[in-house]
């Protein structure tokens, strides 16, 4: 048996990554000769991939081997490297050829059957040793040298980035520990200075004792605020475990999996944590970035996510877990676009087969998090699967008092509290957490415990910096959208001044007369910054961009418009009858938006100022305005 030194002439130049590969190939004892013929397969770590491949491509096969990324394997070459993420298909048709074929890759990446058919199988690691580094700084500069304590106190790159050929051994191995010094000086003042912050935190903590309370805790359900369904959900889901558990029901009686939903910042990720602390479970997040890991097909990120479940089935046959699946919503919807199919269509294959499959996933219970449910594939919420789609609503009043109480973590004076409440509003539960962290920032500075006065301050400090002219634009242009949204008989949940927002409910099913609604109520806050205001401004761009989508998605696809057909968003931007029809219907709503501007003046302008000086409405609230205003003017 021949070894990968040995083919590396004596007077040639070895670049230390190839000397590194070298070394490791031999340490696992891959043969050379033998690779020259069949099929061989390689598994090392990451960082050593492209080295090892381009090792063998030179040495063994003189750098003349086909080593496609993206083509397929040439028929006429006449040996195959493939590295890095080896598509099933590609291996296939690479080794149909009768040719030799090594496949260099991490072992998660390898393609389906590689290892029954390979004909040699190898494991090559990465790790650095004492006589690994002295191996590779020998070939590079043909000196024997002594590097005893190095493999402790280097990484990889020191090691490739240091020896080089223009160096005698002794000088690689000099850098190489003033390199190691280097780091071990950074280390320590790097430990020191976390030493001095935390003893700086420790005496800021005894001016204001208080300001300790949020730190993260394990809080269980039952105690948090502001969750509405889905905390009587998660209440309920901790009965029937505990019932599974005591045997008093079998498992068929568990719900299995929901989707919670709400704005951004409702506090999804922490909901988990907590209904696994209510249920006494262990919390598996996951995310689809945690099975991307840098693939180039579905396929791949398919196989990474078989080997989570498996993971997670071991998991469960100690017990009940809770898998938060955060983001679902990132892999979209098949039927959308082809091209998103062909990589997205193996992912979502792979997880209704792990909620609903042949193979049990008894004690594993899913919770998916999205703020986009509509973008959620179909066939993930049908029952046995994740069955429930559970909204988190933005928290009132009474919800936004708890959240305060539990943040300051100290007793608070019930109507300061609720005055907190009430200058909190339209904030998420993100938005809080960070309000009542600035507020035990100033307590801290001020040496003083920190009370809801303070959070008030923290939020009136946290507004939107406008001049006159430009406040009275946004809650004109948002009172505008909250009364005509009410006068065509949609749902109005509230008008926010400060994040420059209106919230009308949508039903899952629209009529040609709700859609149109819809668009009128988009359109008429434009017409209100023309007819009232100042002029348009381009603070109309996402109204006029939504409006066009929906009327285009009424025309093209909800079969509303004149012709029986459906088209993709993409066609029908192309199609001119789509874009006439569209452009048609969306003048004749404009015209419409503009009468009822012009008929709800007084009321639009009442709204305006009631936002200007509350900056936020709930639908009650735009009631009542509405209602004192037209007394006032009628009287």
């Amino acid at each position: 048996m021949s070894t990968f030194s040995s083919l590396i002439p004596a007077v040639a130049v070895t670049p230390s990554p190839r000397a590194l590969a070298v070394v490791l190939l031999d340490r696992a004892g891959v043969d050379p000769d033998a690779i020259k013929s069949g099929v061989t397969v390689i598994g090392c770590s990451g960082d050593v991939v492209d080295f090892v491949a381009d090792t063998v491509d030179h040495l063994v096969f003189g750098g003349q081997s086909d080593t496609p990324t993206w083509e397929a394997p040439s028929a006429e070459a006449q040996s195959h490297i493939l590295s890095g993420d080896v598509h099933d298909d590609k291996f296939v048709r690479a080794i149909a050829f009768g040719k030799p074929v090594v496949v260099v890759a991490r072992p998660s990446r390898l393609p389906d059957g590689a290892d029954i058919q390979a004909d040699r199988r190898y494991d090559v690691t990465s790790s650095l040793t004492d006589d690994v580094i002295a191996d590779v700084v020998r070939l590079v500069t043909r000196d024997a040298v002594d590097c005893a304590g190095l493999a402790d106190a280097i990484g990889m790159n020191a090691l490739i980035g240091t020896a080089r050929s223009n160096l005698s051994g002794g000088l690689v191995v000099e850098r190489l520990r003033a390199l190691a010094e280097k780091k071990a000086a950074d280390d320590a003042a790097a430990k020191k200075e976390a030493q001095e912050k935390a003893s700086a935190d420790r005496e800021a903590s005894k001016v204001a004792p208080v300001a300790d309370a949020g730190a993260p805790v394990v809080t269980r359900l039952r105690d948090l605020s502001g969750y509405g369904d889905a905390k009587a959900w998660g209440l309920q889901l901790a009965s029937d475990i505990a019932d599974y558990r005591a045997g008093r029901i079998g498992w068929a009686d568990v719900d299995k999996g929901v989707i919670l939903t709400s704005p951004p910042g409702c506090g999804k990720s922490y909901f988990a944590g907590a209904l696994a602390a209510e249920c006494g479970v262990t919390l598996i997040p996951t995310t689809y970035s945690d099975w991307h890991g840098g693939s180039s097909s579905g396929d791949t990120v398919a196989k990474s996510l078989g080997r989570l479940f498996a993971e997670w089935r071991k998991k469960a046959a100690s017990g009940v877990v809770i898998v938060f699946w955060d983001e679902i919503d990132s892999i979209g919807k098949r039927g959308v676009y082809d091209r998103a199919d062909y990589w997205y269509g193996p992912i979502i294959n792979g997880w209704l087969a792990f909620l609903d499959g042949a193979e049990s996933r008894t004690n594993i219970i899913v919770v998916a998090a999205t703020n986009f449910p509509d973008k959620v594939d179909d066939a993930l919420k049908r029952p046995g699967r994740l069955e429930k789609v559970v909204e988190i609503p933005r928290p009132g009043i009474e919800d936004l008092k708890g959240i305060i109480a539990h943040q300051l973590a100290a007793p608070s004076d019930p109507e300061l509290l609720a005055m907190a409440a009430r200058a909190c509003r339209g904030r998420t539960p993100a938005q809080i957490a960070m309000l009542c962290r600035e507020a035990r920032r100033l307590a801290r500075k001020r040496g003083m415990g920190v009370t809801p006065l303070v959070v008030i301050e923290a939020a009136n400090a946290d507004r939107p910096r406008r001049d006159g002219d430009l406040d009275w634009s946004y809650c004109l242009h948002e009172a505008a959208h909250a009364v005509i949204n009410l006068a065509v008989g949609l749902n109005v949940q509230y008008v926010d001044a400060d994040a420059g927002e209106c919230c009308v409910a949508v039903e899952p099913l629209l009529t040609r007369a709700q859609i149109e609604a819809h668009i009128v109520g988009t359109l008429a806050a434009r017409r209100a910054d023309a007819m009232i205001g100042s002029g348009v401004h381009s603070g109309a761009v996402s109204d006029l961009a939504n409006a066009t989508a929906l009327a285009r998605r009424a025309v093209a696809q909800f079969g509303l418009g004149l012709g029986v057909y459906f088209h993709s968003d993409r066609e029908a931007e192309l199609l001119p009858d789509v874009r006439g029809d569209v452009m048609e219907l969306l003048e004749t709503l404009d015209i419409r938006a503009a009468r009822l501007v012009d008929s709800h003046r007084e009321a639009i302008i009442g709204v305006a100022e009631a936002l200007r000086e509350r900056r936020y409405l709930d639908a009650q609230e735009v009631d009542q305005v509405i209602v004192d205003t037209l007394k006032a003017h009628c009287a």
